[in-house]
């Protein structure tokens, strides 16, 4: 996956040209700095789209940041499908259907 980290919370949209990066899945992670004292830093996922891409785009893009390979997708459903009582394929595919969420709400305010 794909991140960035600043001091500062990074803007969900960054337009740079004809480019833009949309950062999502903020969080804050402490850090000791130089001193030893702790810092808060902030992470985030970050993906990089063209500045006129379609809400499908985004979406891939979102998808791909954790799943770089459609085999690995596929791989997920399969194993869903040949195995649904498989605790393993269970959870995977639960993942899975959260991010494809994620990646819906992430286009929907990018």
């Amino acid at each position: 996956m794909i991140y960035s980290e600043s001091k500062e919370r990074q803007p969900d949209v960054i337009q740079q040209g004809k480019a833009k990066l949309i950062n999502f899945n903020h969080v804050t992670l402490p850090r000791a700095n130089e001193n030893g004292e702790i810092e808060t830093f902030w992470r985030c996922e970050q993906v990089r789209v063209s500045a006129y891409a379609s809400r499908g785009e985004v979406i891939q893009a979102v998808i791909r940041n954790k799943y770089s390979e459609p085999g690995e997708e596929l791989a997920l459903i399969n194993n869903m499908l040949a195995n649904p009582d498989d605790e393993t394929a269970q959870a995977n595919y639960a993942e899975y259907q959260l991010r494809r969420q994620l990646a819906k709400s992430v286009a929907d305010s990018a």
